[in-house]
């Protein structure tokens, strides 16, 4: 498997894709020749935990809030740097 393009010569790179080029096209029928196997998290068990938490509320309002002024900050700063850059 490529690890890092940059700890690997171009030969390398170029001899271990000869290594598993295949002439296959890949089929919408039958059985594939690679497999993805993904373990899906269990969003009651394993999100609410970390990512939401009891905060998950007053966090949402606290976005709510912020991001238009966030917004309006930084539309007035661009405004401003682009009327500076012009005089």
């Amino acid at each position: 498997m490529l690890k890092s393009l940059g700890s690997k010569s171009s030969s390398d790179i170029t001899n271990e894709f000869k290594l598993r080029y295949t002439d296959q096209y890949l089929s919408t029928v039958e059985e594939q020749g690679v497999h993805l196997q993904i373990d899906y998290p269990d969003v009651d068990r394993d999100l609410n935990r970390w990512l939401l938490g009891r905060f998950e509320p007053a966090g949402w309002k606290l976005a709510g809030a912020l991001t238009p002024i966030a917004y309006i900050a930084w539309s007035l700063w661009l405004v401003a740097t682009g009327f500076a850059l012009l005089i």
